[in-house]
């Protein structure tokens, strides 16, 4: 997929937008340090948990965190309560696509033959929405291992055009 560490944190940073969530960065190094210490706490004391219960093994350790941990210490230990029960928790609006919510997206120039270039191949497409050149076609990887191109939050055909793309010698 490639991207990168800046290229993940963009794409959270996307779905949180669709969802309508919002990111607040800790911007002072003593910001960042409040939520790291916040954070350990609970790691150590999880690990402190496991080691007392004798879970060494990883499916144990995902029983005792969802149905132990995370009620038992992080919920009234962390959590902040809820100003009333009606905004505790806000529903998924039925018009959410989750799977697509959660793909890494990238974007890729439409040469004037209707192809692209993505991982030293090139791709055609086969069924372009009119003229499209020097637009830019949405590349999405799914979590199953799928992927998709579109254009305009339209799903286009594509087949790989050539495998390698030669590169020009100096």
């Amino acid at each position: 997929m490639g991207g990168g560490k800046r290229q993940n944190f963009s794409e959270f940073k996307r779905a949180c937008e669709e969802l309508e969530i919002e990111v607040i960065f800790a911007n002072s190094p003593q910001g960042k340090g409040r939520i790291e210490r916040w954070f350990q706490v609970p790691q150590d004391r999880l690990v402190a948990e496991l080691r007392t219960n004798k879970i060494t093994e990883m499916a144990e350790a995902n029983k005792y965190l969802k149905e132990s941990f995370i009620e038992g210490y992080w919920s009234k230990e962390k959590v902040p309560p809820a100003k009333s029960e009606t905004t505790k928790y806000r529903p998924l609006p039925a018009s959410y696509d989750l799977k697509e919510l959660f793909t890494m997206r990238y974007n890729r120039k439409i040469n004037y033959d209707n192809t692209f270039q993505w991982k030293n191949q090139i791709f055609q497409i086969l069924n372009p929405p009119g003229t499209i050149v020097n637009q830019e076609v949405e590349l999405r990887f799914y979590k199953t291992g799928e992927s998709a191109a579109y254009f305009a939050n339209r799903r286009l055909e594509v087949e790989i055009f050539s495998e390698t793309i030669k590169k020009k010698s100096s």
